[in-house]
């Protein structure tokens, strides 16, 4: 589910408790223009010209540091959050 929170952070800011995968790749059909298949092959292409990486980066790390103050646990992975903008951080820095 990581993935798809990452995806819908593209278009909008998103911090419901508690939801799952279908009702997430539900809300990502009008930004998609499409319902969600994992095994679609051009969803980068479609973040990348419809979506916003830069606010989806904020918005991730608002979720994960949120997770991490709420959480009983201090389970910065509890539902929802996603950890995908490291790996996009560590990518784009080797990059450069």
């Amino acid at each position: 589910m990581n993935v798809l929170i990452w995806y819908l952070l593209h278009f909008i800011d998103f911090s419901t408790a508690n939801i799952d995968r279908n009702d997430i790749a539900k809300r990502l059909k009008p930004f998609l223009g499409k319902d969600y298949d994992k095994s679609d092959n051009k969803i980068y292409e479609i973040l990348k010209l419809k979506g916003d990486e830069g606010k989806a980066i904020n918005l991730a790390k608002r979720l994960k540091e949120s997770a991490e103050i709420e959480s009983v646990e201090r389970n910065p992975l509890r539902n929802p959050s996603t950890d995908v903008f490291v790996l996009i951080e560590k990518l784009k820095s080797l990059s450069q």
